[in-house]
């Protein structure tokens, strides 16, 4: 079962989430079919979305949604999380492939939307590295003093590159009245993660890759205060695929299609909608 989960540390200066959402995201990447290099790029832009949206999951009443809107050649990626901790993604060009497995994803916009009881927007540019420029909305809009990893990592073994791994984590000091207590804890906490590397290079144990992650990035320095489950969903339905076909006649300047085959994007769902049906 893949899980989001918080620690913090004994003295609560600090908090760490810890994400396993390697079966969401091989539902993401089986339902979209997306290749490995697309792949990598959508499973941290859901990893992120997953653990941005944690952070304010007081109540189960709002979703998180990030966009990024890019020159690259895989296109766009929409991704979102619900009340549930249920995600979903889709990125343009999913088949795309340069012979580069790491190819940038080009220059444009990052757009964070939560929807809580009122919608807050914000807006930062992309560098083409969802990692980066998740802090960079995190360190903008949020004056979050963090840092974020995320690692989507395929089974090269395989024949059909089977995701192995999708797993990530986010760290936060909190803000502090103290300015030069909260400044050595900041640099503490900054120059242990450098230490410790990205997450490829952790001695994880994939049984339980959470508390894995814990132990290794807080050893008996922190406790674990929060854990819950997450999975893919998608809210799809045949409303909303009627709503579809009729707003594309109306501003598509289209002839009137009256029934017509919507694919979900999301899921791959296959609607066949008549508009004569109510």
């Amino acid at each position: 079962m893949d899980t989001i989960a918080k620690y913090i540390t004994h003295d609560s200066s600090a908090q760490f989430l810890f994400i396993d959402a390697t079966k969401t995201i091989s539902d993401v990447i089986e339902k979209t079919g997306v290749l490995p290099p697309a792949g990598i790029h959508l499973g941290q832009s859901l990893l992120s979305c997953f653990l941005i949206h944690e952070l304010s999951a007081k109540d189960f009443d709002h979703r998180t949604k990030l966009q990024w809107n890019v020159d690259g050649i895989f296109g766009n990626i929409y991704v979102d999380v619900n009340e549930n901790r249920q995600g979903r993604g889709t990125i343009q060009n999913p088949s795309a492939f340069t012979g580069i497995l790491n190819e940038n994803l080009g220059q444009g916009v990052l757009q964070v939307l939560r929807d809580q009881k009122k919608i807050h927007t914000g807006i930062v540019q992309s560098k083409g590295d969802v990692c980066i420029d998740s802090l960079e909305y995190l360190h903008q809009s949020e004056q979050r003093r963090c840092a974020m990893n995320l690692w989507i990592n395929y089974d090269s073994s395989s024949k059909d590159l089977k995701l192995k791994s999708a797993l990530g984590y986010f760290f936060e000091v909190f803000p502090h009245d103290d300015a030069m207590k909260f400044e050595l804890i900041s640099t503490f906490w900054e120059e242990k993660i450098n230490e410790m590397g990205s997450l490829s290079q952790w001695d994880i144990d994939f049984e339980d890759p959470t508390a894995s992650m814990a132990k290794i990035a807080l050893d008996r320095t922190g406790r674990k205060t929060f854990s819950a489950p997450i999975s893919f969903g998608c809210n799809c339905s045949m409303e909303r695929a009627r709503r579809a076909l009729a707003f594309a006649n109306q501003q598509e300047n289209l002839p009137n299609e009256i029934k017509a085959e919507i694919i979900c994007e999301y899921c791959s769902h296959v609607y066949n909608v008549d508009l004569n049906q109510v």
